[in-house]
């Protein structure tokens, strides 16, 4: 008789809310598409007040690694037991290693989201580039720092308490090449001259359907607005920038890519991205 083994290999995100992420049918049809009979992926609620003992429960239920999302990016830095130089540049992780019971933690989102920028919106040079960014939590600063390091030439931080938004602008004074300024989002956020907006709040998260407060009237069509929300695929930020006749960049390619690279840290092997999108967009079709 071959070797019987019914303990899986357990992978899973934790986030609060988390009901709507649509991330495990895209990492399941990655494992379906290798063989990899044996691993599973669990999509998780856990509270910011159980956020400590879910991470230690990581080590006690041998899984193998998790996604973070909203709301807990920033505060697991301070749960594992290590994090990489770019997530300490960035202050946030998203995903989580278990080695062996060392937790460390990786910053995938702003990879992913650069890889969204060059492959599906066709951006590459950043260098004559202006961005605003709605928001300063965890996937707002991973993509802030990775379009410093890309060489972008001016960055708005836009946030509704002035603290967070401050020091993330102050983090980003190291990039000398970069221009940066801040706007406190305490009313309809007047649109400079700029050629990427990126939505990085949660607002239009499903079943939510309200609308950043920005000034949309000044909207042109040679802006390419994105928007990190991965459900729905077309958000309600997305659908009135389409009305102005922007470009639209959707959060399914970041969050397949993303996906991706944290996919191969845990488990050692590289999945189809191609598999992992398609399974989105049929979900999306179909609901």
């Amino acid at each position: 008789m071959n070797d019987i083994n019914f303990t899986p290999n357990l992978t899973g995100l934790f986030g609060h809310p988390v009901s709507e992420n649509p991330t495990v049918l895209m990492i399941e049809s990655a494992f379906k598409s290798l063989d990899m009979e044996n691993w599973r992926y669990i999509t998780l609620d856990i509270p910011s007040d159980d956020l400590e003992q879910a991470i230690d429960s990581i080590r006690l239920f041998k899984m193998k690694g998790v996604h973070l999302t909203i709301p807990h990016k920033v505060e697991s830095i301070h749960l594992v037991d290590e994090i990489t130089k770019e997530a300490e540049m960035i202050g946030a992780i998203n995903t989580i290693v278990n080695d062996n019971g060392k937790l460390i933690g990786h910053n995938t989102d702003g990879k992913g989201f650069m890889t969204s920028l060059k492959k599906d919106a066709k951006i590459g040079d950043l260098k004559d580039k202006k961005a605003m960014i709605l928001g300063s939590g965890g996937a707002a600063r991973a993509i802030s720092f990775e379009l410093a390091i890309a060489g972008i030439n001016s960055l708005t931080i836009v946030n509704r308490t002035d603290k967070r938004g401050l020091d993330l602008v102050d983090e980003l004074q190291r990039f000398d090449h970069i221009n940066v300024d801040f706007k406190l989002w305490d009313h309809d956020i007047e649109i400079d001259d700029i050629d990427i907006l990126i939505q990085a709040t949660s607002i239009g998260l499903y079943p939510n359907k309200d609308l950043p407060k920005i000034n949309y009237n000044q909207l042109t069509p040679t802006i390419l607005a994105c928007d990190l929300i991965p459900n729905p695929a077309v958000t309600p930020f997305l659908k009135e920038c389409k009305r102005h006749n922007l470009r639209l960049l959707d959060g399914l390619g970041m969050l397949v890519y993303q996906g991706a690279i944290a996919f191969e840290l845990w488990t050692k092997r590289k999945p189809s991205v191609n598999v992992m999108k398609r399974s989105l967009e049929i979900f999306f079709q179909n609901n």
